[in-house]
């Protein structure tokens, strides 16, 4: 999806999905989103999109993976988590926040419970820094593990957590 008013994909209802590269540019909203669904998505790409997110997991949403998800220079997050049970695997989040410099991440999980990052790279290698954290947990994010990641570069800082059970381990700040 390219260039659309609204959100570029919308996956709801839905669950045991497979999807394979899918990519989402320039939209006006989300770039691709997941209303109450767990799925299995490799490779969901967003770049440039104007929504509050690249990508976005509602809180009604259990138990989505995204493999190798590639958030790049979106308008705000790269991506919002919310919900339980969701897992983000490798992860690259790059130069998001381009509307408004520190004020928006490259992995944001807001109110996200149980949910997992592990292994991806978030950083922001422009000469004018925008991205603020590479992860970033707001709300009532609790218990959530974020492990192996390399978050340097970024405009405030690598990790940033609320949760009091929220595990950080062995990334690269």
């Amino acid at each position: 999806m390219k260039g659309c008013d609204t959100d570029g994909i919308n996956i709801s209802y839905t669950n045991d999905l497979y999807d394979l590269d899918l990519y989402s540019e320039g939209n006006d909203g989300i770039s691709i989103a997941f209303y109450d669904s767990g799925n299995a998505v490799y490779h969901p790409h967003a770049y440039n999109n104007y929504g509050p997110a690249g990508i976005y997991v509602s809180e009604y949403s259990k138990d989505c993976r995204l493999m190798h998800p590639h958030l790049d220079t979106n308008q705000r997050h790269g991506v919002i988590v919310k919900g339980q049970r969701n897992v983000l695997i490798s992860p690259l989040a790059f130069n998001n926040g381009q509307e408004s410099a520190g004020s928006y991440d490259g992995i944001h999980l807001e109110d996200a419970t149980d949910c997992i990052v592990i292994g991806g790279v978030s950083t922001d290698f422009q000469a004018t820094k925008t991205q603020r954290y590479g992860i970033c947990e707001g709300g009532y994010s609790d218990y959530n593990i974020i492990t192996n990641n390399n978050v340097r570069g970024n405009l405030t800082g690598g990790i940033s957590t609320v949760g009091a059970n929220t595990i950080t381990a062995n990334n690269i700040e």
